[in-house]
């Protein structure tokens, strides 16, 4: 992204490297450009690793993708099958064997399993399921997970076990709903099946399943609903950004939003006022709930007795308010073991 304005300060591309891995995809001819500032010189497409072989930049656009295509994925580019599991397994595992997963220049924790792993890909013919099922199946993979402790050396980390991760926001919100009840109302008259308006993607899949789309009392997830400041602040991207990867470190905007930001307000008042209607006779079985459905456990004495005291005999909505922000705040909550 940095080198396609300028030569980048933080790694070894080149504007010129960046244009030329552009033109194998452009259909017209372009012109460098630094900083928004045109330079006069046309790019030439080509390969950013001459060293693994290169492209005909004459032929047309069709054919030098088909080129560009065999070249990613030769046996020989070892870096495409270990940039491949490398991201695979940052995503199950909450750290990548080079770190960061975009500095591939960066020496491994352990060179024997990330080339294992791109072996087997390779071998597998690409197939990233079968990779997949490889790490899933693992025991470390099912072990207790660690935390990070964000070494600021590379070279110090110590592999210890599978880093807990936060949810995303589109976990956090689809978890706090299905808790509560409080699936938000699908638009639909934004759900068409040409796909070109909000969530007519959900109602191609369901029709694709063949399903009748029929919205009353349906579940409505969050990845399906737009993105909102909440959301964003939470680190969703919208769709207009490309990214690969998502912020693992809480923002000042993110502890505002989570404080008091009006879209989680919303949904806990809602939710309060749908809870009391079942919970407002038993609020120790309420908190019992609570806790079963929320962290797979029973409170501890010392919660019981606590969160008892703030709910009251009686409670009211405000206070019940107050105990889903409290247990939805939980790391033990947001945190993914």
């Amino acid at each position: 992204k940095c080198a396609s304005c300028h030569d980048s300060f933080i790694d070894r591309w080149t504007l010129k490297e960046a244009y030329g891995l552009a033109s194998i995809y452009s259909q017209k001819p372009l012109e460098l450009t630094r900083c928004d500032i045109p330079t006069g010189e046309m790019a030439q497409a080509a390969w950013i690793f001459p060293e693994l072989g290169t492209l005909d930049p004459e032929a047309e656009q069709p054919e030098r993708l088909k080129q560009l295509s065999r070249l990613m994925t030769h046996p020989e580019n070892g870096r495409f099958a270990r940039t491949i599991v490398n991201r695979l397994w940052k995503q199950l595992m909450g750290r990548g064997i080079v770190h960061p997963v975009d500095a591939m220049h960066t020496r491994p924790w352990s060179e024997d399993l990330l080339d294992y792993l791109g072996v087997y890909l390779v071998e597998q013919n690409y197939d990233l399921k079968k990779v997949i099922q490889l790490i899933v199946s693992t025991r470390i993979y099912q072990s207790k997970g660690v935390h990070d402790e964000q070494k600021p050396d590379p070279d110090a980390y110590v592999f210890r076990g599978p880093i807990m991760k936060r949810m995303t926001a589109e976990q956090f919100l689809d978890s706090i709903w299905s808790i509560t009840r409080t699936w938000p109302e699908p638009d639909k008259k934004a759900f068409k099946l040409d796909g070109r308006k909000q969530g007519g993607q959900l109602t191609a899949v369901l029709k694709a399943q063949g399903e009748n789309v029929e919205w009353e009392n349906r579940a409505l997830r969050a990845v399906f609903t737009p993105q909102n400041r909440f959301q964003a602040s939470l680190g969703r991207p919208s769709r207009e950004q490309v990214v690969t990867d998502r912020p693992d470190l809480l923002t000042t905007l993110e502890a505002i939003y989570l404080s008091n930001g009006p879209v989680l307000a919303k949904t806990l008042s809602s939710a309060a006022e749908h809870i009391l209607e079942k919970w407002n006779d038993n609020p120790e079985g309420m908190i019992l709930w609570l806790f079963n459905y929320s962290l797979s456990r029973n409170p501890t004495v010392s919660e019981q007795q606590i969160l008892q005291d703030l709910v009251g005999k009686e409670p009211v909505p405000e206070v019940v308010e107050d105990l889903l922000w409290a247990v939805f705040m939980l790391p033990e909550f947001q945190y993914i073991n």
